[in-house]
């Protein structure tokens, strides 16, 4: 269906995404991007268009803590009730087959967002979300020794995922974002 992969890199978050929609036995490029800048934070989502169309134009994120140290508890409780907010208000509805997940930068964290709405961080300092995540996650893994810019290494996860994934696919789009 996806993949979104996100690099934390000296105070910024790196994220890109593929632009393929699939559904079935059918996919299409589309022009809207599953990776946007909202606010304080850069966003990438791994589920309907739907649901990143709500995220990124509906309802009110919350303003996150000026002190990173009270991010984790920030995102567990207030991100995520507003999130359960504008979802609600927009008729999405989430079922654990089809809640998706979203990637999400801020203050230069990088956190994942789960279908059951809970928010964690990897230790590695990269993440990947969709379909393609998995061969993405190992190109980050391999990349990290390789050098290059941030952009480099997101498209070359993003290549990678396109590789093995047949519903993963170019263009990318590669953002930097959630500023600390």
């Amino acid at each position: 269906m996806t993949c979104i992969v996100g690099i934390e890199d000296d105070g910024v978050v790196w994220m890109a995404g593929d632009t393929l929609a699939t559904a079935d036995d059918v996919s299409r490029q589309r022009r809207d991007t599953k990776v946007f800048r909202r606010d304080d934070y850069v966003i990438g989502f791994a589920a309907s268009y739907r649901l990143g169309q709500l995220v990124r134009y509906t309802g009110t994120l919350p303003v996150p803590p000026k002190r990173t140290g009270d991010l984790e508890g920030f995102m567990a409780s207030a991100f995520v009730d507003a999130l359960r907010d504008i979802e609600a208000a927009g008729g999405y509805v989430r079922q654990p087959e089809t809640a998706g997940r979203l990637l999400v930068g801020v203050r230069g964290r990088l956190f994942s967002i789960e279908g059951d709405l809970q928010a964690g961080r990897t230790s590695y300092g990269y993440d990947a979300i969709g379909l393609g995540s998995e061969a993405a996650m190992g190109a980050l893994f391999a990349s990290r020794w390789m050098g290059g810019s941030m952009v480099y290494r997101c498209k070359l996860a993003l290549r990678a995922a396109a590789a093995f994934t047949p519903s993963v696919g170019a263009p990318f789009t590669v953002l930097a974002g959630g500023f600390r």
